[in-house]
């Protein structure tokens, strides 16, 4: 049996589920998945010197789970290069002692695309990425572990930003 509490628990959530559903909004998952190009389907990635194991990790992370790319090592392949990858950390605001009390973080990535003869499909994406967190002296390791998690997810975006930007010069074409 209905009680009228039971009623009006209902009504609500049907009333919210309505208007969420009204206003645009959906869940974070992988509904927003851009098709990856079938001529794509098997990737190298190759980066300089420099990029880092943590941007290489993501993008053959993504490209195996969200678009079920195989990462390769043939030299026939096309290539995904990550020809430029650079993080700063610099002062973003001062405490009234003149002492940094808030940091802008940001990262850069170039990536392009060559098919196994080194023709460029897809020319290089500048991709960035930046974040700000307030610095309390007075709790240096969590600052710092704050600051590793700001990392970890600024990787995580440019990485799926990137693999967004191919799949979309795809779609318009540009192939």
């Amino acid at each position: 049996m209905w009680s009228p509490s039971r009623i009006s628990s209902f009504v609500a959530i049907t009333t919210v589920a309505v208007v969420l559903s009204a206003c645009g909004f959906h869940l974070r998952g992988a509904g927003d998945v851009v098709p990856w190009p079938k001529s794509l389907d098997s990737l190298r990635l190759e980066g300089t010197s420099k990029t880092s194991d943590a941007l290489k990790y993501e993008l053959t992370r993504l490209l195996q789970e969200r678009y079920g790319v195989a990462v390769t090592s043939d030299p026939k392949a096309p290539v995904l290069r990550i020809s430029k990858e650079h993080f700063t950390r610099s002062s973003l605001a001062l405490s009234i002692s003149g002492k940094t009390s808030e940091y802008r973080l940001q990262l850069e990535a170039v990536a392009t695309v060559n098919d196994g003869a080194g023709k460029t499909l897809v020319p290089g994406t500048v991709v960035q990425v930046q974040r700000s967190f307030l610095y309390e002296r007075k709790e240096v390791l969590a600052m710092e572990a704050e600051e590793q998690r700001l990392r970890a997810a600024m990787v995580h975006e440019v990485a799926l930003r990137i693999l967004r930007r191919i799949a979309a010069r795809y779609a318009r074409g540009t192939s």
